[in-house]
C-alpha cells in the first residue's frame, strides 16, 4: 500500500472509500496517511488494535481534515459484544456500539441478583454501571 504508485494503480483519486482493514496497525494508519492527500473527500476507515490509539488517531486525523470523514475503531471494542455474550451465553439479547463505548441488553433474573431484588426500577438505576429497561 504504501509504495510509491500502489494506491495511483488503484485509482485512489477516483475511490468514494478507503478500508484499510490489515492486522497491522502501522500498516493501516500509513495508508489512510499516504491516500488523504490523493483524495481530500476520500471516506477513510480504520481498524486499529488498541481503542486508546484508534481515538488519538481519529482526533488527529479529523483536525487534520476537519471536512473529511474519517473513522477508526478497535478490533477490542468491536469484538466486546460477541465477547460478553460468548462470556454470559444466552442473557445477552443485543449489544450496539456507541461512540466509543459498548452498550449492552441483558435479560437477569432479579431473584439471582441482590443489587435489583426487590427493588423499584428507580431505585436499581445505577449511572454509569446499569439501568433497568423494562420488568417482565
Amino acid at each position: 500500500v504504501t509504495q510509491e504508485g500502489v494506491l495511483e494503480a488503484a485509482k485512489i483519486h477516483r475511490a468514494r472509500a478507503l478500508l484499510a482493514l490489515t492486522s497491522a496497525d502501522t500498516t493501516n494508519l500509513e495508508a489512510a496517511l499516504c491516500a488523504r492527500p490523493l483524495n481530500p473527500d476520500l471516506l477513510v476507515a480504520l481498524r486499529l488494535y488498541d481503542d486508546d490509539f484508534a481515538s488519538t488517531v481519529y482526533r488527529t486525523l479529523r483536525a487534520a481534515h476537519p471536512d473529511a470523514l474519517t473513522r477508526s475503531r478497535s478490533v477490542s471494542t468491536l469484538a466486546a459484544p460477541a465477547f460478553a455474550t460468548a462470556m454470559m451465553g444466552r442473557q445477552i439479547l443485543g449489544a450496539i456500539a456507541v461512540e466509543r463505548r459498548v452498550l449492552v441488553f441483558a435479560a437477569l433474573d432479579i431473584a439471582d441478583q441482590p443489587r435489583l431484588a426487590g427493588r423499584t426500577v428507580a431505585e436499581a438505576f445505577r449511572p454509569g454501571a446499569w439501568r433497568v429497561l423494562a420488568l417482565d
